[in-house]
């Protein structure tokens, strides 16, 4: 998997434009984390489960639901806001191209570094497979115009 992630990274920039309006790329790169955490805000929500969020490091922390079944709910719901925002703000033509790239890129590089920050036994991962998990990865690559 690292060994995919290098070159992937390597080949990125070229299909990503350098952006005329650079503080547009920056607010979608800060607008895809967001998304993402406000996935999962929604499923804590919709679960019921009680949460706390964390400003110094932008993440919420709840009890470890009865349910395997909500966590891994509550585990996917940031990657699934995330691209299903990405793919969304992709078919609009009123969003400026460099945030929609900003974000693009934002989403990738957070999803293709999860496992480095934070494992494979903690946080999101810890309850999907390795295969949702690279469901989830690819479809932050296909967005791109390679």
């Amino acid at each position: 998997m690292n060994k995919i992630l290098v070159i992937t990274l390597l080949l990125l920039p070229s299909c990503v434009s350098i952006p005329a309006n650079k503080p547009m790329f920056w607010a979608g790169m800060v607008a895809s984390p967001v998304v993402h955490e406000l996935g999962h805000a929604v499923a804590l929500e919709l679960t019921n489960t009680s949460y706390s969020f964390h400003p110094r490091d932008g993440r919420f922390s709840y009890p470890t639901p009865e349910s395997k079944r909500a966590e891994a709910n509550i585990d996917r719901a940031g990657y699934v806001a995330q691209l299903t925002v990405g793919a969304l703000l992709s078919t609009s033509n009123k969003i400026s191209e460099d945030f929609l790239t900003g974000y693009k890129v934002g989403s990738f590089l957070e999803i293709s570094t999860y496992p480095m920050r934070s494992g494979w036994s903690n946080g999101d991962l810890s309850s999907i497979s390795k295969a949702e998990y690279g469901i989830y990865l690819g479809a932050s690559l296909i967005s791109f115009k390679w």
